[in-house]
């Protein structure tokens, strides 16, 4: 009881939360997910029979966006936010606290490599010259480069499925095109709109989950099916389950964001919760679970039957 107070009482006062219960390495040992360890530049993270974080941690935040299930989750300005400073703020600039620039319009994120996939795919669509603004000229000399090098890595992904996909009618491959015709232009102002409404969607999607602690990433996914154009731009695997499955219920028991449940002999996989860790099929005896792409018309469904 004493360490779980003063635990509450670290966590208050660093710029982090920490959930085991989402951990899919501590639930299972079966289970390989070393995302967090691996993407901590400073090398604070462990995991034994906990999450243990060192004291040298600087709050980066990078080790929360590689985290599939937010088990470690940072107390960072969301995506709302840049929604709103770049709809409000024509001087909104990117960058982190190390820089030192003092002003009302200055992003105040400790790394950009903090930034998860859907706040990149955000400014790519809306805002992409904050993105090429960047000043990135002490990246190199910090401690903590990798954390620009991924975010760099995977903006030149979403940059080039952006210009490869569908969504664009004239596709580029090193940049997003200029102009776009009235059709696709349609599509990219009503997908804009739909991320204005983000915080009302999540809300909404909270209130039916009864979960505060859903990763917005799954906000995003709900607002894809709005725009089916964009579908495929970010790699979102879920589970299907063959004839194999005994029914033994490990994937649903040990499913972190309880994502699964079962009704009869029907296995029910819930979209919008599935975090895409990968831990129901690691965990399958059978070998009968795999990830694979969901069909679009799923994403209109919190209800999916995997399994009969």
């Amino acid at each position: 009881m004493l360490l779980n107070i003063l635990q509450t009482v670290l966590q208050d006062i660093r710029d982090y939360t920490v959930d085991e219960t989402r951990c899919t390495k501590l639930i299972s040992p079966k289970d390989s997910c070393d995302k967090c360890i691996r993407a901590c530049p400073l090398s604070c993270i462990r995991i034994t029979k906990h999450i243990s974080i060192d004291d040298h941690c600087v709050g980066c935040g990078i080790c929360s966006q590689a985290c599939p299930t937010q088990a470690i989750k940072m107390k960072l300005q969301t995506l709302d936010y840049i929604i709103h400073e770049t709809d409000t703020n024509d001087h909104f600039v990117l960058g982190c606290q190390k820089q030192n620039k003092k002003s009302s319009a200055y992003f105040n994120q400790f790394c950009i490599g903090s930034l998860p996939d859907e706040t990149i795919l955000y400014l790519l669509l809306k805002k992409p010259a904050i993105l090429e603004q960047f000043d990135h000229s002490k990246c190199k000399h910090c401690e903590l480069v990798s954390g620009f090098d991924d975010f760099y890595k995977r903006k030149e992904l979403l940059q080039t499925q952006l210009a490869r996909s569908n969504f664009y009618k004239n596709q580029r491959k090193a940049d997003l095109p200029d102009t776009l015709d009235s059709e696709y232009d349609d599509d990219k102002r009503a997908f804009l709109m739909s991320f204005i409404n983000v915080r009302k969607t999540l809300e909404t999607i909270n209130s039916e989950m009864n979960d505060s602690q859903i990763h917005f990433y799954q906000t995003y996914r709900s607002l894809l099916k709005k725009q089916p154009k964009l579908y495929g731009i970010l790699d979102l695997k879920f589970p299907h389950i063959s004839e194999k499955c005994s029914g033994c219920e490990a994937c649903i028991r040990l499913c972190p964001s309880k994502a699964l449940t079962r009704e009869g002999n029907s296995i029910f996989l819930n979209p919008p919760r599935c975090s895409n860790c990968g831990l129901c099929s690691e965990v399958c005896y059978d070998k009968a679970v795999t990830l694979k792409d969901l069909a679009l018309k799923d994403f209109e469904s919190t209800s999916v039957n995997i399994f009969s």
